[in-house]
């Protein structure tokens, strides 16, 4: 290995990408975001971008002060109850369109409502039907 040309191609890469060691200000947030935008219109030709642009996007999101109470916020969700609510968006649900998975639609607003829990049987089920991992509930 070069250990010159290695050189070369950092200081090039940060020239180019100024981004790829951090994002330290608002403005440059924005232009990251505007950037991950542009990216994934054509995300499988861009992927190695989105990978290197992506944990430098969620680094500042975690740590800068202008998400500091909006990171809080997410902290105290319950991720069962976030999981169910977006499935039930995003596949236009209503409370009725789980009683093979929950039970009646009295059971999932509990449920939604933070007055009863998600069983296991529940991510069992609901991970089932929607293929998607049980790890998401928790």
């Amino acid at each position: 290995m070069d250990r010159n040309r290695l050189d070369d191609i950092v200081r090039e890469l940060q020239s180019i990408l100024p981004w790829v060691i951090g994002i330290s200000t608002p403005q440059e947030y924005k232009q990251a975001i505007k950037l991950m935008d542009e990216l994934t219109d054509d995300a499988e030709s861009n992927e190695l971008l989105i990978n290197l642009l992506f944990p430098v996007v969620e680094r500042y999101e975690a740590t800068a002060l202008e998400f500091e109470s909006f990171n809080k916020k997410i902290e105290q969700l319950d991720s069962g109850i976030v999981v169910l609510k977006t499935l039930i968006d995003q596949y236009n649900l209503s409370l009725n369109d789980f009683k093979h998975e929950i039970g009646d639609e009295s059971a999932v607003a509990e449920i939604l409502g933070g007055t009863r829990e998600l069983t296991k049987a529940h991510i069992k089920g609901l991970s089932e039907r929607f293929k998607i991992s049980p790890a998401m509930f928790f």
